[in-house]
C-alpha cells in the first residue's frame, strides 16, 4: 500500500484517506514523486546525489487552493496559475489568517515621509494639530500590522484626543503636574481602545 505525507504535519501515512490520521487536514492528491527525488532535490546544492530507495509519496503543497482553479490546467501552467494566485491580496489574506502568522509590512520610505509630514505640520500649527498628526500615525501603523493572522485598524479621531489633552492637561494643571506621570499609561490606553482587528472581508471586530 502506498504512503502517503501530510503538507500539514509531515507525518507520513498509507491509503489515500480523506484526512490526514494524524492532524485531521484535509487530502487532495495531485502531485505524485518518490522519496528518493525529494532528498536528491534537498542535497543537490551542497553535495552530489544519493541513491535512496522507498515508497511513492504523495505531496499535497496546493491544498489551500480551490480545485476548480485547477481544472484542464497542464503541468506547467499550473505552477503560472499558483503564482498568480498568490499575488492576490484577498488570497495572501487569506493565507495569513489560516497560518497565523504575525508580522509588519509598513515600509521605512513611507514611514520616513509620514515622520517628515507630521513634524511639518506639527510645527506649522504650533503643536495644534498633532492629536490628529497622531492618529494618522497610529492608522498608518495599525493598517501595516498583522497579529496571529489578523490585521489590525484604528479607528481613533484627532478631535477626540485633542478633547482628551485638553482634560489631562486641566488636571496635571489642578494636581499641581502630580497627574502628569499617568498621561503615556493614559495615551497608550485611549490608543488601545480604539485599535481594533480586522476580518477578512475588512469589518471590525
Amino acid at each position: 500500500m502506498k504512503k502517503y505525507r501530510c503538507p500539514k504535519c509531515g507525518e507520513f501515512f498509507e491509503g489515500e484517506s480523506a484526512t490526514c490520521p494524524h492532524c485531521g487536514a484535509l487530502m487532495k492528491y495531485r502531485q505524485t514523486v518518490t522519496i528518493e527525488e525529494e532528498i536528491q532535490k534537498e542535497v543537490a546544492s551542497v553535495g552530489p546525489k544519493f541513491n535512496f530507495h522507498g515508497s511513492d509519496v504523495v505531496f499535497h503543497p496546493d491544498s489551500i487552493f480551490d480545485e476548480e482553479q485547477y481544472e484542464n490546467v497542464g503541468a506547467g501552467a499550473e505552477e503560472n496559475k499558483k503564482e498568480e494566485i498568490m499575488k492576490a491580496p484577498e488570497h495572501f489574506e487569506k493565507m495569513v489568517m489560516e497560518e497565523g502568522k504575525s508580522f509588519y509590512d509598513g515600509k521605512a520610505a513611507s514611514k520616513f515621509g509620514y515622520g517628515l509630514m507630521q513634524l511639518i505640520l506639527t510645527l506649522g500649527t504650533a503643536f495644534l494639530a498633532y492629536p490628529w498628526i497622531m492618529c494618522m500615525k497610529y492608522r498608518y501603523e495599525a493598517k501595516h500590522t498583522v497579529i496571529n493572522g489578523r490585521r489590525l485598524c484604528f479607528d481613533g479621531k484627532g478631535s477626540q484626543l485633542f478633547g482628551r489633552f485638553l482634560l489631562w492637561f486641566v488636571l496635571t494643571i489642578l494636581t499641581v503636574f502630580l497627574y502628569f506621570p499617568t498621561l503615556s499609561s493614559n495615551l497608550k490606553k485611549w490608543k488601545a481602545m480604539h485599535t481594533h482587528f480586522l476580518t477578512s472581508s475588512g469589518e471590525k471586530v
